[in-house]
């Protein structure tokens, strides 16, 4: 399920060329306002408005085209764009040409669009009911995703199982149920949204360890603040209390109480550069690194590099101390221990007969070999099918 809104700049005789300058100036304005981030490359420029809720403006000749997908965000977002999209026209001084797929920008009839999120929604929750394995729906990530779970439908605000699920739709609970399912499900931010932000933000964006960076110590405020806000507005509500003490408890340092929020707590599988799998524990720590991508976690840490010249490595003598083929590839590697830094190497290949890839695994107890070996073994081709 995925609703985008288009919009480009309306072209007409007395049509304004817009300089980037003034377009990231009233942006910036904006920002202050409705409290979002900007993102500027070039000619481009990235709305986020809350997690994985995005805005791309790119400025082409003066002119502008716009487009933001909604995805599971709910009729809420969808409104607050559109309110958006014309507080930027009436700043920029300029007519858009708008096309969204609901009909809502023209009509602004806000039932006929809870309405249509609804049948959404309920298609939605069909094709993961009639899912015979576990599935993954409306997933905003294209880069990774938890692992799928036998007989559950996994979403951005939760775990469900498919019975559950059944019960909903045959006793006509959907729009009780699009409450938990939709970031922003009403006209206003009203306490759902800010008992869903702080859901959200359990569930996919927190990593159940201690803060180690400035970004994580935020999202531990923002989490609390979410909830906090959610029950000054409606003391009543039902929140994940669970999931809320098991915060403070790490942040105090005290052994936490497990509660079953955080798809981080497990597996995430990261989708990587032509078309290779990689899963690793939730709490790594992914960072770019020229053509490598570098997966940090306590006293592990992994790097992937994909499309290498598997001649290189035979020139410089790459010793065969591990091989497997399995998952329709051939891995083969050599492990050794660096006394200086008092760490253990694992360098690989794999090849996929189409594709090969290196890797470099380091970890700092021998009892950590296993795991170094299991990851080795669970980089392969993409297989798995996500319903979107």
């Amino acid at each position: 399920m995925e609703f985008v809104i288009y919009f480009q700049t309306k072209i007409n005789k007395k049509c304004r060329k817009v300089k980037a300058k003034k377009l990231l100036k009233i942006l910036n304005r904006l920002a202050e306002r409705f409290d979002f981030r900007i993102y500027p490359d070039n000619s481009i420029f990235a709305l986020q408005f809350f997690p994985s809720a995005y805005m791309y403006i790119e400025l082409i000749n003066g002119e502008i085209i716009g487009s933001a997908p909604i995805i599971y965000h709910g009729p809420g977002f969808h409104n607050f764009l559109c309110l958006f999209i014309d507080l930027l026209s009436k700043r920029l001084k300029l007519k858009f040409t708008v096309d969204d797929e609901t009909g809502y920008y023209l009509n602004r009839d806000y039932s006929k669009l809870e309405e249509i999120y609804l049948l959404a929604l309920e298609r939605l929750l069909k094709s993961g009911i009639d899912n015979r394995g576990g599935c993954i729906l409306a997933w905003p990530y294209p880069n990774w995703h938890p692992e799928p779970v036998s007989g559950f439908v996994i979403a951005p605000l939760g775990r469900w199982h498919q019975e559950e699920l059944k019960v909903i739709l045959e006793e006509g609970l959907l729009r009780e149920f699009s409450r938990d399912f939709f970031l922003w499900p009403h006209l206003r931010k009203d306490e759902y949204f800010y008992r869903n932000l702080g859901t959200y933000l359990l569930w996919t964006e927190f990593s159940w360890t201690s803060p180690r960076l400035p970004e994580e110590e935020n999202l531990v405020l923002k989490i609390l603040e979410s909830f906090q806000r959610a029950k000054l507005i409606n003391p009543n509500i039902n929140y994940p209390e669970a999931g809320i003490k098991e915060v403070k408890m790490i942040l105090s340092e005290e052994k936490p109480i497990r509660s079953n929020f955080g798809f981080r707590k497990g597996n995430l599988i990261h989708l990587l550069a032509n078309d290779w799998v990689l899963t690793l524990p939730g709490f790594f720590l992914p960072e770019r690194e020229k053509d490598s991508l570098i997966f940090w976690g306590d006293d592990r840490s992994l790097r992937f590099t994909s499309s290498i010249d598997r001649r290189v490595l035979d020139e410089e003598g790459f010793e065969v101390v591990y091989r497997f083929d399995i998952n329709d590839c051939s891995y083969q590697g050599k492990q050794y221990y660096f006394e200086a830094e008092k760490y253990y190497y694992l360098e690989g290949i794999i090849d996929s007969k189409t594709d090969q890839a290196s890797l470099t695994i380091t970890w700092k107890k021998e009892e950590d070999l296993k795991w170094a070996l299991d990851s080795f073994l669970k980089i392969r081709k993409k297989q798995i099918n996500i319903n979107y």
